[in-house]
C-alpha cells in the first residue's frame, strides 16, 4: 500500500527556513525527498515509533516527527529540525 504524505503548512514552512539558512541546500533537498520517498513507501519501517502516535525518521541533515493513519493511509509530517553537519 502506498501512502500518501502531507507536511502541515507551519513544518513547510520551517522546511523552507532550513532550506534557506543552509549552505548546502543540495543536502536538504535530498534529505527531504528521500523521507517523502521512505514515508510513502512503508511509514512503518522508514522510522522509530517515538510514543503511541509519533513516528521518527532521521535521513541525512533532517529529521522529521510523523504520524501514521493506516484506515486512509496518510502520514502527516509534523515537525522537522535540521541535523548538524558531521
Amino acid at each position: 500500500m502506498r501512502f500518501t504524505v502531507t507536511w502541515l503548512p507551519s513544518i513547510e514552512r520551517r522546511l523552507t527556513e532550513i532550506w534557506l539558512g543552509s549552505s548546502d541546500r543540495a543536502a536538504i533537498t535530498k534529505a527531504a525527498d528521500e523521507i517523502d520517498r521512505q514515508l510513502r513507501r512503508d511509514p512503518h519501517q522508514a522510522g522509530l515509533k517515538f510514543d503511541d502516535e509519533i513516528w521518527q525518521v532521521v535521513f541525512g541533515r533532517l529529521a522529521v516527527l510523523y504520524s501514521i493513519s493506516d484506515d486512509d493511509a496518510q502520514v502527516k509530517v509534523i515537525d522537522v529540525d535540521e541535523m548538524p553537519e558531521a
